[in-house]
């Protein structure tokens, strides 16, 4: 540490205080303006020594007294100030919002008159209604509001903002929302079937079936692909399947049988469109793994010389190719037409390209993510928040539960959990870089022998902050003896340490991440729903600072050293969906790769060394859903572009796989290999960053068809758009559905047409399926709607707990008020009296 920089920190926080403290420098600057002009001899005097010692002592005083005075005349105008503050009650009032929405009949809503007029005996309460037979903007009608709001909704909303937003929007204005727990007097069972439009010939077609039911029962569930019975099983919940499927269209149906409130949601429809291969060019004069992949999955023409001719391709494929091979790319990216893409280019690295093939300064660099160069890592300089899990579902006991009896046993680790996770959190805060600017909280803090008012009280106080944001060469020794000694034990709350951790980032500028480090498992079992509420709340908060704030949220699993059992013990499915909720990556802590890659000094290798690959980014459609695990040892030496996506790394910091758009075309570079040319990278699951890559590259397949006919959503008795798209002219009806065209712009010709029954039907040859009205979809209580609830600190009531609502209302209603007072005033009479007190000391100097 440099010996100025407490002196740095002092005046920061002294500067703080004052409203203008630019104005503070003004005191140096004119302390030395002043010394010397008090040093210098306007008049000549012919003095004697006596009279010399009385004029230095005078300029001495002079000196003293004016730069007091013009020091406190610089204070004044850097206005400073004191804070005053003062506990307010607030403006407590209710507005009980009323969803009057079909799917509300399922509930007992009788209490509404009796809760409303309690309510407004204790509080102003304003009752609104919102929803229609078929609509249910849940959202838009809690959006934009004062008061603290009160939902009487199951929370399934059809159309406009989402919850989740609106709640995030009210905590920012200090407005709860609040619901009432709705008891279901009716049952009811609906399915929906969520399915991809389109995908091409050997590409996965997930698709997934939602079971909701207003009284959580479970009810046989059928799917049938093209009439064929694919599942038949009991079920609640999602129920994802994979059929395989060939080109053309498919019909997909799912039912559940139910003796219900309403039968026309117990069926849902769904078509799929399976493309042909999309067409690519792979320049290559071999027919190498590469080669053989790409063949079984596109429809591939290779050669070693590009053609004249790139029309007819999506993409091209250049694997390990010199400069002198590849040129002429430039239009085929660039779409003149103006459509919504231009084409793709995915570049191969190895012995021939790249640095090796003589790209620096050619036409091919200026197509590409990357230039060639040295590439230079950029380290530190983050600002970096650390929230540690050290709640009891960390402690040394733990409750295992046997999925098959649901019998409940106790066992004791030799090694404590928590004691794990703190060794692992010290070990990652020794990997970071010492440039990073790192702040601490832990989350399940021990609380035994404190009392507390309420039980939100005791899960406040078990998020500690154990230390504020400074840079790590000043507090690393500070922060890891800190964390070593932290008592656990207390009680899981990831959701207030995360907001704490968004407050403590939320206004500094750079980089900003959370580092997350927690088993994920927030109980005291081993075993953990994916949908519990804070699960679902905890990815919320994540999503919401990185949307709003741009703050990154990095998953580190901790709890186990030994890789065997570790995913027994780490939630690492959760994990990855709270990282790719923040736009960040998980680790192991056992290997930690990608945070040492992004936030710490790994280790240099040379050519030839064996290194491994680290993805940056789990969101991407090339690294989504992917199984890194290759293990190369050649790198092409390049360096990323501004304005590029760097996806995967090598172990190392280099970067191994990067993307960009070039004009509206797509572009990927790999630049790993090994003396085989791929090597594992095309092997197993890695495989699938290659076919991921050059299907992103190649687009949307459907826009180089002579004839392209999409259908919207249809929904029956609702008016549904027909898009048809063809270069030669069309006129006349469509000749299954006898409606003529009746707009059209460009090659783009759309009609209109309204179904008057559900099941699947056909538009100019095209199926598509119709369903039952939206509103209907989704039965019960929608989990977003409690989450909504947490993330604004409202809570969940029953209809008679009318003063547990008041207490609730009037509690987060309590503000305090910060007022700023200017102490300008002391500092003009100050700096008057001296001067009245240097005129006088003059005056007295000249009598004596």
């Amino acid at each position: 540490m440099q010996f100025y920089e407490p002196i740095l920190e002092y005046l920061r926080d002294f500067s703080t205080n004052f409203q203008h403290p630019g104005y503070l420098w003004l005191i140096p600057i004119l302390c030395i303006v002043l010394f010397f002009l008090i040093r210098m001899n306007f008049v000549t005097y012919s003095l004697d020594d006596l009279g010399l010692k009385k004029l230095k002592r005078m300029r001495f005083y002079v000196f003293v007294l004016r730069f007091l005075s013009v020091a406190c005349l610089c204070i004044a105008l850097a206005t400073p100030f004191t804070t005053i503050t003062e506990d307010s009650d607030g403006d407590p009032r209710a507005l009980v919002l009323v969803d009057k929405s079909a799917s509300m009949e399922l509930y007992d809503t009788s209490f509404i008159d009796f809760l409303t007029e309690e309510l407004n005996k204790e509080l102003p309460t304003t009752v609104k209604v919102f929803g229609t037979e078929e609509l249910s903007p849940v959202g838009d009608a809690a959006l934009g509001h004062s008061e603290h709001v009160l939902l009487i909704s199951d929370g399934n909303a059809n159309t406009g903002v989402d919850i989740l937003d609106v709640a995030h929007a009210a905590k920012d204005n200090n407005v709860s929302l609040n619901m009432v727990d709705l008891d279901p007097v009716k049952n009811d069972v609906a399915v929906v079937v969520n399915a991809p439009t389109s995908v091409p010939l050997g590409f996965p077609a997930r698709i997934t079936v939602e079971v909701s039911s207003s009284q959580e029962k479970t009810v046989p569930l059928t799917i049938l692909v093209d009439g064929a019975e694919f599942y038949n099983e009991l079920t609640t919940g999602a129920v994802s399947i994979e059929p395989t499927l060939s080109t053309g269209y498919h019909r997909i149906e799912a039912r559940v049988q139910s003796n219900d409130e309403n039968l026309e949601n117990n069926v849902h429809y769904a078509v799929i469109q399976v493309l042909e291969k999309p067409k690519i060019f792979v320049l290559s004069g071999k027919n190498g793994p590469l080669e053989q992949a790409l063949a079984n999955l596109f429809d591939t023409t290779r050669a070693a010389r590009l053609p004249a001719d790139l029309s007819p391709y999506l993409a091209v494929v250049v694997n390990d190719q010199n400069v002198n091979n590849v040129n002429a790319l430039t239009d085929f990216l660039r779409d003149e037409d103006g459509d919504r893409y231009g084409n793709g280019l995915v570049v191969f690295g190895g012995f021939n390209s790249y640095d090796r093939g003589q790209y620096k300064g050619k036409q091919i660099e200026s197509l590409l993510p990357v230039k060639v160069g040295k590439p230079k890592r950029k380290t530190g300089e983050n600002t970096i928040v650390f929230v540690i899990q050290v709640s009891g579902s960390t402690s040394a006991e733990k409750v295992v539960v046997d999925p098959a009896t649901g019998k409940r046993t106790t066992i004791t680790e030799k090694e404590p959990t928590i004691d794990i996770i703190k060794a692992q959190a010290v070990n990652a805060m020794n990997n970071l870089n010492l440039k990073n600017n790192v702040g601490v909280i832990a989350f399940g803090v021990g609380t035994t022998g404190k009392s507390f008012g309420s039980g939100q009280e005791a899960i406040e106080a078990s998020v500690v902050k154990i230390a504020d944001i400074q840079p790590l060469y000043k507090n690393r020794k500070e922060i890891v003896d800190k964390v070593s000694r932290v008592i656990g034990g207390g009680t899981t709350a990831p959701d207030i340490a995360l907001r704490a951790a968004v407050d403590m980032l939320r206004s500094k500028s750079g980089d900003k991440t959370i580092i997350f480090l927690t088993n994920g498992r927030f109980s005291a079992g081993l075993t953990g729903g994916e949908n519990v509420p804070i699960k679902v709340n905890t990815i919320e908060i994540v999503k919401n600072a990185y949307l709003r704030y741009g703050i990154k949220t990095h998953t580190l699993g901790v709890g186990s050293r030994d890789d065997d059992i570790f995913a027994q013990k780490v939630d690492e499915t959760f994990l990855k969906e709270v990282a790719k909720s923040g736009d960040s990556t998980y680790d192991r802590a056992t290997n930690m790769m990608s945070l040492l890659v992004k936030y710490g000094d790994p280790h240099e290798k040379g050519f030839g060394e064996n290194f491994a690959l680290v993805p940056l980014s789990l969101t991407h459609f090339i690294t989504r859903d992917t199984d890194i695990n290759a293990i190369l040892n050649g790198y092409n030496e390049v360096v990323p572009k501004d304005g590029s996506k760097l996806l995967v790394t090598t172990d190392t910091g280099l970067p191994a796989v990067t993307t960009w758009n070039y004009f509206n075309g797509r572009v990927a570079a790999f630049t790993v290999f090994t003396q085989n040319g791929l090597g594992p990278l095309m092997q197993g699951s890695n495989s699938d960053l290659v076919r991921n890559a050059v299907l992103w590259a190649s687009g949307d397949p459907r826009r180089n068809l002579d004839v392209n006919v999409q259908v919207g959503q249809a929904i029956i008795d609702k008016q549904t758009e027909v898009t048809f798209t063809s270069d030669d002219p069309v006129s006349g009806d469509c000749q299954d559905t006898k409606l003529t065209f009746d707009r059209s712009a460009g090659n783009s010709y759309i009609f209109h047409f309204t179904p008057t029954s559900t099941g699947f039907f056909t538009v100019c040859n095209i199926p598509y399926a119709v369903n039952d009205a939206s509103e209907h979809w989704r039965v019960g209580e929608h989990q977003d709607l409690e989450t909504a609830v947490g993330i604004t600190g409202g809570s969940k009531f029953t209809f008679d707990q009318v003063d547990a609502i008041v207490e609730r209302i009037k509690t987060v209603s309590k503000r305090v008020i910060v007022e700023k007072t200017e102490v300008r005033g002391p500092f003009i009479a100050l700096a008057a009296l001296l001067f009245l007190l240097e005129i006088f000391i003059r005056r007295l100097t000249k009598r004596g």
